[in-house]
């Protein structure tokens, strides 16, 4: 996904499919799977922040490897402007998208969209490629979700 802000739309970077794709080729190459393309900021000052996640966590090691190999694809594909490049894990507040990464949440509380529009929180129990099990915090009865019906699902913070 690529996004310019609204009041400068107009004057926004695209960047082409063929770098979004050398992004993805990249990412995955260095065993990581790209969440989120965001392009913001205007033709003259734009960031580029590349989001990425995988199964064992993001290592700052990780983010400046895939930094230098987005750098060199930018520059060999001659993006234009004096852009800022961010590579970073997506954070708690975007939702996850692929079933490992509710995985790598087992035991945390998660707040789900089901695409019937309803709601469901509660801690993760088990998941597996094609469902996850939720523990409700306060009936303390399991249900078991498919991925196919989840809108959306985003990690809870907990302070203890």
């Amino acid at each position: 996904m690529v996004v310019g802000s609204k009041q400068n739309m107009q004057e926004a970077i695209v960047l082409s499919e063929a770098v979004q794709s050398g992004i993805h080729r990249i990412v995955r190459a260095l065993g990581a799977e790209v969440i989120e393309i965001v392009v913001r900021g205007n033709r003259h000052e734009p960031v580029i922040e590349v989001f990425v996640d995988n199964e064992t966590g993001v290592t700052i090691a990780l983010c400046q490897e895939i930094t230098q190999a987005v750098l060199d694809l930018l520059e060999a594909e001659a993006v234009p402007g004096n852009y800022r490049l961010t590579v970073s894990s997506p954070g708690v507040d975007r939702p996850l998208q692929f079933p490992w990464q509710y995985r790598k949440h087992v035991g945390r509380t998660v707040l789900l969209t089901l695409i019937d529009g309803t709601q469901r929180k509660g801690r993760i129990v088990a998941v597996d490629d094609a469902k996850l099990t939720l523990k409700d915090q306060r009936s303390k009865q399991e249900e078991t979700i498919a991925f196919e019906t989840i809108e959306s699902g985003i990690i809870q913070i907990e302070f203890v």
